[in-house]
């Protein structure tokens, strides 16, 4: 993996990694011990990658609350390194509650967000304590305010959950964007926002305190992330003249990490064949990690007596992970060879055609470092014409065969916590490696597992 901090590639073996022999066969061996597909998890990324936030914003004197976005990767194991590290979390239903609970997390490492939040929810968020509740509308509002009563609770702090107009990824997909992204938070620029915003402030338990933003994932551009600093630092001078103190700004997740690239699938799917291997061939050339040194430059607009809060999720966890699967069959037709899999997109539900990822054989109990590299498509076992990870695939290492492994980088983020069992295909195993040594710490679904919980007395 590239370190851009130094310009060099280290011996990690996540995201974009060229593989070495050691952890070739450690990839082996786990597959061997454990079966597949798995899981190999590296918890020394998730830290390299927090320690690229802090040190980015550490010359400026200002250090941003950081919130882990929970529903990006919610191992057990992932979450105790997120807290030994000093980040909270961000959760967005009452089960991530109860994992954040279960996990040690103290109430000033908690935001509370979610769409449509139940009462249940709310409840255990005002008993347990919190940093800060973005509500999603008045009536939220208002259900807080009655629950915050009823639990004796007084000057809970809340924030406000807006949408800014921003569109990260291009004209093309505005209409897309606000069709399914419409359902999140309040519209500052046709007035809702500040009408919510009154609401709470009519409340007698919460005090409106803090905005919040999500702009997309996963997003490169840190002039997005600027233009969304100047809106919201707009709009709390608005709240500011109604009476309100704003005193937090969220800036939200989705800051994008280079071993995973992405056009819209709009886009894609308007792109002749040519097209789409030109536009994914660009993804390569500007690929690049986030930069947060940049963003820190921009947040010194944000007043000293305002906390800056992120969510990053996919930029912390999208490289600790790979996924390993075997080839269960090849089959040669005119103009496309198809290599299918132990697992798809049960495992991997966000991958697709569109993305562009790191994706290796290996085969003999080696990295197969082959020169040439051949055209395929990668498809899983799933009976659903959507199961297709990859179409027009380099594969490094040349033509796989029934029995190698296929090694997928950069799925740390949004595959276990998504992952089904459709087909009565289990969940992987996962397992880390550290020194050499590999553990599990999720084990593989059995098949009493699926149906324990669904069975009828008969």
């Amino acid at each position: 993996m590239r370190d851009h901090r130094h310009g060099r590639r280290s011996g990690s073996y996540c995201g974009d990694t060229v593989i070495g022999e050691l952890e070739a066969g450690v990839l082996f061996g786990a597959a061997e011990r454990w079966g597949t597909p798995l899981f190999l998890l590296s918890l020394e990324e998730v830290e390299r990658h927090h320690s690229l936030i802090v040190d980015a914003f550490a010359p400026t004197g200002r250090h941003p609350k950081l919130f882990f976005s929970l529903k990006t990767n919610h191992l057990p194991v992932v979450c105790s390194h997120i807290r030994n590290i000093g980040c909270g979390v961000e959760v967005v239903c009452k089960s991530e509650l109860d994992l954040a609970h279960q996990m040690g997390f103290r109430p000033e490492q908690i935001v509370v967000n979610g769409a449509g939040k139940s009462n249940d929810y709310l409840a255990l968020a005002l008993e347990g304590g919190f940093y800060c509740c973005n509500v999603d509308g008045i009536e939220e509002a208002h259900r807080l305010d009655r629950l915050a009563r009823d639990h004796s609770k007084e000057d809970v702090t809340v924030g406000l959950r807006v949408n800014l107009d921003i569109y990260p990824f291009g004209a093309e997909a505005d209409s897309d964007w606000m069709r399914h992204h419409a359902k999140f938070g309040s519209t500052v620029s046709n007035g809702d926002a500040r009408r919510v915003a009154a609401e709470v402030g009519a409340c007698d338990r919460l005090r409106l305190k803090g905005l919040h933003v999500h702009l997309g994932s996963p997003i490169g551009s840190v002039g997005t992330y600027s233009k969304a600093i100047d809106r919201l630092l707009e709009f709390a001078n608005d709240l500011s003249d109604d009476g309100h103190d704003i005193r937090i700004l969220n800036l939200g997740g989705g800051y994008a990490t280079r071993s995973l690239s992405r056009i819209s699938r709009d886009r894609y799917d308007r792109l002749s064949d040519e097209g789409r291997k030109e536009a994914l061939r660009l993804l390569v050339d500007e690929a690049e990690d986030f930069d947060f040194e940049s963003l820190a430059g921009h947040a010194k607009r944000v007043p000293d007596d305002m906390e800056l809060v992120l969510e990053p999720g996919r930029f912390l966890v999208a490289d600790s992970m790979v996924y390993v699967a075997e080839v269960t069959s090849v089959r040669r037709d005119t103009g496309m060879t198809w290599v299918f899999l132990d697992g798809g997109v049960n495992h991997l539900p966000t991958m697709g055609p569109n993305e562009l990822r790191s994706i290796r054989v290996l085969t003999q109990r080696r990295l197969n470092h082959h020169a040439v590299r051949e055209r395929f498509a990668l498809a899983g076992p799933v009976c659903h014409r959507g199961d297709v990870l990859a179409y027009d695939a380099s594969l490094e290492g040349g033509a796989p065969n029934t029995g190698d492994l296929i090694m997928m980088g950069a799925v740390g983020a949004y595959s276990v916590s998504m992952a089904n069992s459709f087909n009565g295909y289990q969940p992987p195993v996962v397992v880390v490696e550290h020194d050499g040594n590999i553990r599990s710490v999720w084990r593989r679904e059995t098949f009493e597992d699926l149906f324990v919980a669904r069975r009828e007395l008969v």
